[in-house]
């Protein structure tokens, strides 16, 4: 089954929580039949997160490291999920994103859920179920913002030194 990357819901990840991109085409993927995983280099996954008020709610990842906080901080891609339409989503998007300063950062997220921004990051993640092994990121909070922000040539020299 080949889907293209858009039209994922809550549906989809419940079925296969962990999808992984064909090739070089960012655009279709496929589900992940077998898991846990060694790590989720070009994959997105789908789970429930635990906002800071104690909701759970689905979201969606990419550019997820498991083995250092640090990247995943910097580059994480995380698409949040209506709590009354599972086919309505939003992304968050990091600092350094073009998307960020239109419509994806954390107000937009607190508009979109309405609900305070502190009712809702840090989110934990947990995603042990998914992976083989413990790693760094196995459980994961994602800030409203990353710990630090990084100059330009700090984010590609860490997007290069993974990569």
């Amino acid at each position: 089954m080949i889907m293209e990357l858009d039209i994922l819901t809550v549906k989809h990840f419940q079925e296969y929580p962990i999808w992984e991109y064909i090739s070089c085409d960012s655009t279709k993927i496929k589900p992940v039949k077998r898991y846990p995983v060694d790590n989720m280099d070009d994959r997105i996954f789908g789970v429930q997160g635990r906002m800071f008020n104690g909701a759970l709610i689905w979201m969606n990842f990419s550019n997820y490291y498991v083995d250092s906080k640090e990247y995943t901080d910097q580059f994480v891609l995380a698409t949040f999920y209506h709590r009354r339409n599972d086919e309505d989503s939003i992304k968050l998007y990091r600092y350094h994103d073009s998307g960020y300063n239109n419509g994806h950062n954390p107000t937009a997220i607190s508009k979109y859920l309405d609900m305070p921004i502190d009712d809702i990051f840090p989110i934990e993640i947990n995603i042990t179920h998914l992976l083989k092994r413990q790693c760094e990121c196995s459980v994961y909070k994602l800030n409203k913002t990353p710990p630090m922000a990084l100059t330009e040539k700090e984010w590609m020299r860490l997007a290069i030194k993974i990569n």
